[in-house]
């Protein structure tokens, strides 16, 4: 088999590693004083957020509950064949698409903002991480095109599920800063999204899987607030293939 080559990219293809840990000696640097450093290692642990200790548990799981699906896929496929969502599976595609995570930023960023409220500020920043961060990795995954869609003659973007991976990414941040009041439907919906895609035939089910992996190991995964200081630096390496 020859090696997949890239055709027509305008996509970046984000490959980060974590490269080492060494002592922060940065524990009287006033806030207000941070400097390009600080910035670039708030980002690196950011992106490693699925191999840190919180976020660990949800890769592991969800990526073995993906590896266990892949032999079913064509049963599942058959079953979305019928479309048993009809157009309600539009309202999916729209949920999945950044809509309501772009909703819950911009309105706590505001509110934040207007009422000098440093915790809604903190919670809109919780959703651009986890949101910005899902969609990089995800994005990097897809440029590999490892499979294509069911669909007929579909492109070779199936795995993984994009839109999966941002309404997992948004219920896991929602249950995080608001609990399980809200997280539930938030969870439900992010739920719906995933069965919506697999209904319209643009995945499979382990492409839905390992996208509501990705997005729930940076949800969960994610530091509390950039403000937050340890002992450890995270470097990240991405580098960028385009035209």
């Amino acid at each position: 088999m020859r090696p997949h080559r890239f055709k027509n990219s305008n996509f970046v293809i984000v490959l980060t590693l974590s490269l080492l840990s060494i002592p922060l000696s940065q524990a009287d640097v006033p806030e207000e004083e941070m400097t390009d450093a600080n910035w670039i290692e708030h980002v690196g642990r950011d992106l490693i957020a699925p191999v840190s200790k919180n976020g660990l548990p949800f890769l592991l799981m969800g990526s073995a509950a993906s590896a266990a699906a892949y032999p079913i896929k064509n049963r599942v496929k058959d079953l979305g064949e019928d479309r048993p969502l009809g157009s309600w599976s539009g309202a999916g595609y729209r949920l999945g698409f950044w809509t309501i995570n772009v909703a819950y930023m911009a309105s706590f960023a505001l509110y934040g903002t207007l009422a000098s409220d440093s915790e809604a500020i903190r919670k809109s920043l919780m959703m651009v991480r986890a949101t910005v961060a899902t969609g990089i990795i995800t994005t990097g995954i897809k440029a590999f095109h490892f499979e294509q869609r069911p669909r007929h003659n579909g492109d070779r973007l199936s795995f993984p599920s994009g839109h999966s991976s941002n309404a997992f990414a948004f219920a896991g941040v929602i249950q995080r800063n608001h609990g399980w009041w809200f997280g539930g439907p938030a969870f439900a919906g992010a739920t719906f999204v995933g069965l919506s895609r697999i209904n319209d035939n643009a995945h499979y089910l382990h492409d839905v899987i390992f996208g509501a992996t990705l997005g729930l190991s940076y949800a969960f995964g994610l530091d509390p607030s950039w403000s937050n200081r340890d002992h450890s630096k995270s470097i990240a390496l991405a580098p960028l293939f385009t035209e």
